[in-house]
């Protein structure tokens, strides 16, 4: 069993883990790829075909980064129903997929022709040509305004040969995109269809009444989408799950993913299990992608660490063969563990990535602390 050099030991090794080491080579045998995005390459990072258009939408030309081997922006809708907006919306998003900022979506919503609404439905365009959908093969786009003026781009995630409770519907990946990005409120959301009674259940947990926005309807508040509704209020509790929460405990450790995983598991919400979690995602050329666990006061919507931390990866551009390996941090004390799992779906999309589990025992406390100790 190989330990960790500043506490904490891996509990399921595949492979031991030293972040200090160089990578080493992997010959890749072939594998299932069908729940990786498939667009040509000519439909991704388009850019509006007119400058003067950009100028006067964004107010600048936003430097495009280097192209990475096996990173992409949101694909763009069919080259046929692209619309100026679209393509605008696309440039919008170079350095940031899956998300326009604040200040560039105000710009935007200047333009005569273009006000929030209209904009936020040709994103919907953009969000469901990026779906992964290799069970249904439908296609579904979320996108979220935030209280900060920030817009959070979702589309539904499936898993071939996987059960169907795996899926990460549009609805739960916007909010999940913006949670991690530090959003606060969501003041309204743009779909592509009526959302589905466990995506309804799942914006309960937002503690406010969000305005959904649909083709061919008028805007809806989501209390009348779910009347009756049982949610945060019922259980006590007060905010819901983009309310901050305290301060995180600083934890000092040698692997920055290790730390990053502790750090996302200290602030994700599980206020009914206290079962507090949180996943990091380490790719080949040593980024690092994150998610703390998402709880539903009605437990099924509930979003595990490793669904988080994969909205993080897609919303990103990056494909799962990018993943070398996944730290889990819970305590094994929990009510509810997420190794199991997390194992499975991980042996799934990225069959060669190792995967390891650290008990930090404080995580199931209300008073949280920086020691983990060594799994059996």
């Amino acid at each position: 069993m190989a330990s960790h050099p500043v506490g904490g030991a891996w509990t399921t090794p595949v492979t031991a883990f030293n972040s200090d080491a160089p990578p080493k080579s992997h010959s890749r045998r072939k594998t299932d790829t069908s729940d990786a995005p498939h667009k040509p390459r000519s439909q991704l990072n388009r850019r509006a075909d007119s400058m003067p258009a950009i100028l006067e939408g964004l107010g600048e030309v936003p430097p495009v980064p280097p192209r990475r081997p096996s990173k992409t922006t949101p694909a763009a809708p069919p080259t046929g129903s692209q619309s100026i907006a679209a393509k605008i919306l696309m440039d919008a998003m170079t350095d940031t997929p899956f998300m326009i900022t604040a200040d560039r979506f105000q710009r935007l919503c200047r333009r005569p022709s273009l006000n929030t609404n209209a904009l936020l439905q040709e994103l919907v365009l953009i969000a469901k040509a990026s779906a992964r959908s290799p069970v249904s093969k439908y296609q579904v786009g979320a996108v979220a305004l935030g209280k900060s003026g920030a817009v959070y781009l979702g589309t539904n995630l499936e898993f071939s040969s996987r059960s169907l409770t795996e899926t990460v519907h549009a609805e739960q990946f916007a909010i999940a995109n913006a949670r991690g990005r530090g959003e606060t409120e969501i003041v309204s959301m743009a779909l592509s269809a009526p959302p589905c009674g466990c995506c309804r259940q799942f914006l309960n947990e937002l503690g406010t009444d969000v305005q959904i926005l649909t083709p061919g309807s008028e805007p809806q508040l989501l209390s009348a989408l779910l009347p009756d509704a049982f949610g945060p209020k019922d259980r006590g509790l007060v905010g819901g799950l983009l309310t901050p929460r305290g301060p995180v405990v600083p934890y000092m450790n040698s692997s920055a993913v290790m730390v990053q995983a502790v750090e996302v598991a200290q602030a994700s919400y599980a206020p009914y299990t206290r079962a507090r979690s949180g996943v990091g995602i380490e790719t080949h050329d040593g980024r690092i992608y994150t998610g703390g666990y998402i709880e539903n006061a009605a437990f099924n919507p509930s979003l595990s660490p490793f669904h988080v931390a994969l909205v993080s990866l897609v919303a990103n551009g990056r494909a799962y063969t990018d993943i070398k390996q996944v730290v889990l941090v819970e305590a094994g004390t929990s009510l509810i563990l997420h190794a199991s799992s997390t194992r499975s779906l991980l042996t799934k999309i990225a069959p060669e990535a190792s995967f390891h589990v650290v008990d930090f025992p404080s995580l199931g406390a209300d008073e949280l602390n920086s020691g983990a100790k060594a799994g059996s």
